[in-house]
């Protein structure tokens, strides 16, 4: 069988070739020129509508807009206190940590063109946003759960990363129908919520043990104290040294301050030997660095080791001392170390040989009260109830030490928590062994037995064998 074609459709069949066209591309300024990488697509605006790009080569799509030179030392900041992640505007929706870059450069956008009118533009690879806090946590997952929090000075500088990967681009339709490939990047902007002035969030010392690691112990958080994270000072209250932590002191215990509005490493700075000194009192000075774990340049902790008289120094001295801390000529914290301690590592006595070690001491050392270490309470019938009024826990209360009727509720262990040094965790480079140290009190009755303190949590101990050994504190005055 035959089949028969017309002269035009045969011409046709006979001559047809594949007409070449031009490629696609990307486009920043309507066509006007053709864009070689994606940078253009990193910008952030705020919520009072400023606006930064990264440092390209040419900025066609926002040719206004100010390249950005944050830092973590001089990071953005934002026009108000109340700023949330979803006033970050890119072009990643703030409800989501990436976008495909299809969806970005097609409409509503349209930044693509082909002279040919070929259709159906796509293209590779994504647009990414990655948060991150001061200390260098991905918080990408909380932002994207809820872009409606608030940015927490306390948690800044934050860092947005954003990036883009190198890109593929092509039509469906059209010879040739690949644009060839662009190239992607990444930019970091730093940023911080409107802070007037550094403050001071926590000061931190060791958070064992307190509800965050104790759950079961409803009553171990006291009014100033903030589960996971320390002591929460008043701004108001920076300078006035009696009611902010620490009251009482240890060689080799250390705590942090963590800050809002300034880094740490521009606080450390302000120290270039890297020591505090009393600005009254003797005998205790504190030694200041950039806290571990976090990032050097945006980290906002700065770690405090105290340091003073040891059980081997032969000069013993200390007379209460008040500290300030300052940055940029400003105090942003104080404090005043009423009572000190020296702990005797290594070596158990029993009750005569501690308290005479302790008297033998000089320089006003004594054997430590039950109120010296603690604020707890003891078990009914145990004879101790010189702890905070009322409370029946027999462990302690993590709050400020404080004088009533001439007498000091509570001291080291309620202050500065697990004071151990077993574990790196706890107070490693300190004198103070895992123990239960040796106090005055005894219960005058009947079986008779001495008071001792359990310093992982403060707790009340006792023992009725007064040549049993123990471990050994003393205090001044």
């Amino acid at each position: 069988m035959l089949l028969c074609l017309n002269n035009a459709e045969a011409l046709s069949a006979a001559t047809a070739s594949i007409i070449h066209g031009n490629p696609p591309y990307v486009s920043f300024d309507n066509g006007q020129s053709k864009a070689t990488n994606l940078l253009e697509l990193l910008s952030l605006k705020l919520s009072d509508g400023r606006e930064w790009i990264p440092a390209t080569n040419v900025n066609l799509l926002k040719p206004n807009v100010p390249v950005d030179d944050s830092s973590p030392e001089s990071p953005i900041e934002l026009p108000n206190g109340s700023d949330r992640f979803s006033d970050m505007i890119t072009f990643v929706p703030s409800n989501a940590s990436s976008i495909e870059l299809n969806k970005v450069l097609n409409a509503p956008n349209n930044y693509w063109g082909d002279e040919d009118g070929d259709g159906d533009f796509s293209a590779s690879g994504n647009l990414s946003v990655t948060w991150y806090d001061s200390i260098g946590n991905n918080i990408s997952g909380q932002v994207k759960g809820d872009p409606s929090q608030k940015l927490d000075p306390c948690n800044a500088p934050y860092r947005l990363v954003i990036s883009a990967n190198n890109s593929d681009i092509a039509t469906k339709y059209g010879v040739p129908n690949k644009g060839g490939s662009l190239t992607g990047g990444s930019h970091t902007y730093y940023l911080r919520p409107k802070v007037t002035e550094p403050y001071v969030c926590f000061a931190r010392p060791i958070i064992t043990s307190d509800t965050s690691t104790f759950p079961a112990e409803p009553d171990l958080d006291g009014k100033n104290w903030a589960s996971g994270l320390g002591f929460v000072p008043k701004h108001e209250q920076a300078n006035i040294p009696s009611v902010n932590f620490p009251s009482t002191g240890s060689h080799n215990l250390y705590f942090d301050l963590v800050l809002a509005g300034v880094t740490a490493k521009q606080v450390v700075g302000s120290y270039p030997n890297n020591i505090v000194n009393a600005e009254s009192g003797a005998g205790v000075s504190l030694d200041i660095q950039i806290a571990p774990g976090q990032d050097t340049k945006t980290g906002n902790k700065v770690r405090f080791t105290v340091k003073g008289p040891r059980f081997n120094t032969a000069d013993k001295t200390f007379s209460p001392s008040t500290f300030r801390i300052y940055y940029d000529g400003k105090v942003i914290y104080s404090f005043r170390m009423e009572r000190w301690y020296i702990a005797k590592p290594g070596v158990e006595n029993d009750f005569n040989q501690a308290k005479n070690y302790c008297d033998s001491m000089g320089y006003g050392y004594r054997l430590p009260d039950p109120s010296d270490l603690t604020n707890a309470n003891s078990t009914p019938g145990f004879g101790w109830t010189g702890g905070i009024k009322g409370r029946t826990s027999t462990i302690y209360r993590r709050e400020l030490s404080y004088k009533e009727g001439g007498r000091w509720i509570g001291g080291l262990s309620n202050e500065w928590g697990y004071t151990s040094n077993l574990l790196d965790i706890f107070y490693p480079d300190s004198d103070w062994d895992d123990a239960y140290f040796w106090t005055t009190f005894n219960n005058g009755g009947e079986p008779s037995y001495q008071i001792l303190v359990d310093m992982s949590n403060g707790c009340i101990r006792i023992d009725s064998n007064y040549d049993r050994p123990h471990a050994v504190s003393c205090v001044t005055p």
